[in-house]
């Protein structure tokens, strides 16, 4: 489900070959209750394909907004509906702590899938 406010810029996604590229221009928002990650499957955040308006992602880039940095890091075989991002303190570089709302802290990703 895309987050409130997030739209796609005029004329993306854009297809190059087969693959989409996609962008959010007023960013991504973090969770409210941010979870720690414990696996490379369980805690962070799952970050949708939807939200770029993608079936599948193949690659997901780091973002920053100069306080947080999100990190992809469920790399997959192949596509994936979600990619887990890890929300990291840019200032410690140490994870973000669990229950943080990073609701009104925005980062800009880019999306490459299908």
């Amino acid at each position: 489900m895309p987050y409130p406010g997030v739209q796609n810029f005029v004329g993306y996604p854009i297809s190059v070959g087969v693959k989409r590229i996609a962008l959010a221009p007023n960013g991504h928002a973090g969770p409210a209750s941010y979870t720690v990650v414990t696996s490379p499957t369980a805690g962070g955040e799952m970050l949708q394909a939807s939200e770029f308006g993608l079936k599948w992602i193949d690659y997901v880039s780091s973002g920053s907004n100069g306080v947080h940095r999100v990190v992809p890091t469920n790399p997959t075989k192949g596509p994936a509906g979600s990619v887990q991002l890890k929300w990291i303190v840019e200032a410690t570089g140490a994870e973000v702590a669990g229950a943080v709302n990073l609701s009104t802290s925005v980062v800009s990703v880019l999306v490459i899938g299908e």
